[in-house]
């Protein structure tokens, strides 16, 4: 995460590596968070692990990821326009996953599962090569729940 992150993301990032811990993330097993500016490729907010790291292993900065990371709090109620702006700006450029986290800002609580379970593997694949993970997080008075995963490539 950033150096100043706000509560949303640390919580966040928090809550993606207990998911990944307990095994809800697919082959994704553990997430750090990053500071910015401590990668060589962009500034991405968290590293994704296939690894079952302790947490003295995870702390090790020269531990390198498996996948990049990055998140989005959604602020608007437009889920197309959130994951085409946030995968189209920084897959492949920063990051190679895309965590969108809805319900804790603006309009995001507007979002309905239905439009988020819309977006199919296909329409990533073919809209966005570069992007190998898509992950949509709903927030509902910090209750997180996963609404989507696609594991892309």
């Amino acid at each position: 995460m950033n150096r100043n992150p706000t509560p949303e993301e640390s919580q966040l990032g928090k809550w993606l590596d207990e998911q990944a811990q307990n095994g809800g993330m697919g082959l994704i097993k553990r997430v750090r968070g990053m500071p910015e500016g401590t990668s060589g490729a962009g500034n991405p907010d968290y590293h994704l692990f296939s690894e079952n790291l302790d947490n003295a292993e995870l702390q090790n900065p020269s531990l390198s990821p498996n996948l990049l990371g990055d998140a989005v709090v959604a602020e608007s109620n437009n889920i197309d326009n959130i994951v085409s702006n946030a995968a189209s700006s920084k897959s492949g450029r920063q990051a190679e996953g895309e965590i969108v986290g809805i319900g804790s800002r603006g309009r995001g609580g507007e979002i309905t599962n239905e439009a988020v379970r819309a977006w199919k593997l296909n329409d990533i694949k073919t809209t966005f090569p570069r992007l190998r993970r898509l992950v949509v997080v709903q927030n509902n008075g910090g209750v997180r729940s996963s609404i989507l995963d696609l594991e892309v490539r």
